[in-house]
């Protein structure tokens, strides 16, 4: 790892670092080419509906605490609402490290995507 993490944990966890995400969809939920934050990460893809894979410029040895929230421009519960990671998360991989994301809806708690104008919002706690 290249970069210097700067945190404000306590001296137990200082090897943690902190990643954050933010965006506003697009059409359809689509993904920016600008984000509006993006710490410590390539890249941000759409894989298919509702699943978001967020890769990562480091390899890290383990995930602590991924919390994440979209905001909704209109209230609906079809469209995506809560975050959740997905088992494919792997951020230990040595060629790409990334963390996997569905976000549901909460009507059916389908995966889905999010509509236009919605904020998206990823906290990653990861050690390294």
């Amino acid at each position: 790892m290249n970069r210097t993490l700067f945190t404000d944990r306590g001296g137990a966890q200082k090897r943690v670092a902190d990643v954050w995400l933010m965006f506003t969809a697009g059409t359809a939920g689509a993904i920016p080419t600008d984000l509006t934050y993006a710490e410590f990460i390539s890249s941000v893809v759409l894989d298919s509906a509702g699943v978001i894979t967020v890769h990562l410029q480091d390899t890290y040895i383990d995930v602590i605490e991924i919390d994440g929230t979209i905001t909704q421009a209109s209230a609906s519960v079809s469209t995506a609402s809560r975050v959740v990671p997905a088992p494919t998360t792997n951020v230990g991989s040595a060629t790409d490290p990334k963390v996997v994301i569905n976000m549901l809806a909460s009507d059916d708690g389908l995966v889905t995507d999010m509509a236009v104008g919605d904020i998206f919002r990823l906290h990653l706690a990861l050690v390294h």
